[in-house]
């Protein structure tokens, strides 16, 4: 992992480095690790026959949100930028998944210290966040050698057709949902 942060530091050599492979490996190491925190985070809660049955369904659903995200944002980007390749897309957004997985855990393990643990948790959040979207931007401008306005835009139209097709489809069903509660 230390290498990772050592190699964060050389952004321009970082893409040479990476291969499919290789990010592979860290989605479901990020995957795992959103599982882990789900864990860590729910554990206490008093839910203990039920946790790892959630871990799972969070590993799962992390590994397929974090293609989903790199497909959707690689078509977009594709048509702004002529670019083409998951792999310009899945770069970014498996680094920032990996990030903030790792700040997850130990945000998690630091919870549990009393009196301070809850504000230092949220600062390792803080800090993952703040390191893991600045890296996703920079990335996305380095790999599909454009400028920080067209990488804003792409993203900005791939999470509006996700909120707007995701909206579509609770609205649809709208009567299910409604129903469900009374």
């Amino acid at each position: 992992m230390w290498n990772f942060f050592v190699e964060m530091k050389n952004i321009k050599n970082l893409n040479k480095k990476l291969n499919k492979k290789k990010c592979l490996s860290l989605a479901f190491i990020a995957s795992i690790l959103f599982g882990l925190s789900t864990l860590i985070f729910t554990t206490p809660a008093g839910m203990p026959l039920v946790t790892p049955g959630i871990a799972t369904g969070i590993f799962i659903l992390s590994l397929i949100a974090i293609y989903f995200k790199s497909f959707i944002l690689s078509r977009v980007m594709c048509i702004l930028t002529d670019k083409k390749g998951i792999e310009n897309a899945l770069i970014p957004v498996v680094y920032v998944a990996y990030l903030f997985s790792i700040g997850l855990v130990v945000s998690g393990i630091l919870n549990y210290i009393p009196a301070f643990g809850p504000f230092l948790g949220w600062l390792v959040l803080v800090f993952a966040g703040m390191i893991g979207y600045s890296l996703f931007f920079r990335l996305l401008v380095d790999n599909y050698k454009t400028d920080m306005l067209t990488v804003l835009l792409g993203l900005g139209i791939a999470l509006l057709s996700i909120f707007a097709a995701t909206s579509l489809i609770l609205f649809s069903r709208i009567d299910l949902i409604l129903g469900s509660l009374f």
